[in-house]
């Protein structure tokens, strides 16, 4: 009995202590597979107990995953990364999920942290695992499992269990348990992760999200003509593939092509009429456009459908303020901010109350950017001071900046 904790490492001594002292009440042992640590990993590994084994890194997730299954002895198997963590409280829930025999996988929520309002299925949160993020956005894979035969990884990067459960004849099952992740180095892995998946789609010619995952590599490195190419050939193999549909658009729209965007847009609402991201890029892009009325009226259609989505409220609060209706554009920034109160939120919220001569609430909102540690706070403290001194000459001065988009 028992649940055998598995993870592969390298060099993360700023997160492993953290991971490991929010599982161990439920860990009746800890498999740690490092893959050539420089720094202090393996002695901190050490101080909770850890079985640690050396792995000699070969370019492949699937292979060092399965070798710490190899050395798992307890009849359950929990799969974490160093910069994860289960809350407390969610630690029983997993202990009850072991206690049964019906199932072979348990599909976890991971909430990826990030600070990108924009990006697909971002979802703000308030809660104290957010830390300094604005929020999340959703991914799922399989995280608890039994200790058998047969169950292994699959894939040289974004490695799953999933397949070799199905081909058990196993039963997968969605839980309502969320892993916290937060991946601070992300871009000193992109490089790494770039290869890898050219390697899985050169490996898998015939996968959709092979070469959906190689696309979403070359996106990241700014690489849009390659990511384009691998998009396509994601498409070609299933042409309703949303998340290529989706992303490919993304790729057009930040080329600037955006009559090849709003095409892949309008496609994933074919498939899905309630997709809210892609009403987003379509606002998005007859923004840039400058066709501003259709923008206003996708805006308000993604906020119809995704009530949380900041930078739609931030984007029809620019749209607003392009046309002059300054009224509008505050209300739209009061509900960014009350979803989730950012530096750029209120920075925009001040230049529309500024602009509408609500001066004293422009103050409140340019003092609370700056606080929030906006970028153009020297900026912000001059015009705090322009306006105090304009109120108490009676005279006027102007001030003109634009709302950002997306």
């Amino acid at each position: 009995m028992g649940i055998s904790l598995c993870m592969i490492v390298k060099n993360e001594e700023k997160n492993i202590a953290k991971c490991l002292n929010a599982v161990k009440a439920i860990a009746d042992e800890i498999i740690i597979i490092d893959t050539g640590s420089t720094d202090k990993t393996k002695e901190i590994a050490k101080s909770f107990n850890a079985s640690i084994f050396d792995f000699k890194w070969q370019n492949d997730f699937s292979k060092a995953r399965n070798f710490s299954l190899s050395k798992a002895a307890k009849e359950w198997i929990l799969i974490l990364d160093a910069d994860e963590v289960i809350a407390n409280e969610d630690l029983a829930k997993i202990g009850e999920l072991t206690r049964t025999k019906e199932h072979l996988g348990y599909l976890f929520l991971t909430k990826n942290y990030t600070n990108n309002t924009s990006i697909a299925g971002f979802i703000p949160s308030k809660g104290k695992e957010t830390k300094s993020f604005f929020g999340w956005f959703p991914s799922y894979k399989v995280r608890l499992f039994p200790n058998k035969k047969g169950i292994l990884f699959e894939g040289v990067v974004h490695e799953l269990v999933d397949d070799s459960i199905i081909k058990t004849k196993g039963k997968i099952v969605k839980v309502d348990i969320p892993i916290h992740h937060y991946q601070l180095d992300y871009k000193e892995k992109q490089g790494l992760y770039l290869e890898l998946a050219k390697k899985k789609a050169a490996l898998e010619p015939g996968s959709v999200r092979a070469h959906y995952e190689l696309a979403i590599q070359y996106k990241e490195f700014g690489k849009f003509d390659e990511a384009i190419a691998s998009f396509k050939k994601s498409i070609g193999i299933d042409p309703g593939y949303m998340p290529s549909l989706y992303n490919i658009g993304v790729v057009y729209e930040k080329s600037k092509d955006y009559d090849k965007a709003i095409e892949a847009y309008n496609k994933c609402i074919a498939i899905n009429k309630n997709y809210s991201n892609a009403y987003f890029g379509l606002g998005v892009c007859y923004l840039r456009k400058n066709m501003l009325s259709e923008a206003i009226n996708f805006f308000i259609t993604t906020i119809r459908l995704n009530p949380l989505n900041i930078a739609a409220y931030n984007n029809l609060g620019a749209l607003y303020e392009k046309i002059g209706d300054y009224k509008k554009a505050i209300a739209a920034l009061k509900d960014s901010i009350m979803i989730k109160e950012t530096k750029k939120g209120f920075f925009n919220l001040a230049v529309a109350y500024d602009k509408n001569k609500n001066y004293k609430e422009a103050i409140t909102a340019y003092a609370k950017a700056a606080e929030l540690g906006h970028e153009k706070s020297s900026e912000i403290k001059k015009r705090i001071g322009a306006i105090k001194n304009m109120l108490n000459s009676d005279s006027t001065i102007s001030y003109s900046p634009s709302l950002g988009v997306r």
